[in-house]
């Protein structure tokens, strides 16, 4: 038998996330979110979050639309 690799799973873990918290009236903001885990975490916003906000599913940039 030849040498073989197991994945095991481990929890998302952010590593950024902090983001800041002024912005300006008028203005677009976002901010990108990073996290480590086996499996790749995928992101999402959660049920109920405002109408305006977004989510990119891989690359976890929030922003406003």
């Amino acid at each position: 038998m030849g040498p073989f690799t197991v994945n095991v799973p481990e929890a998302p873990v952010f590593t950024a996330h902090n983001p800041t918290l002024i912005a300006t009236t008028g203005q677009a903001c976002g901010y990108t979110f990073v996290a480590t885990g086996n499996p790749t975490p995928a992101y999402a916003l959660a049920t109920g979050a405002p109408g305006w906000m977004a989510i990119n599913a891989v690359t976890c940039f929030v922003n406003q639309v």
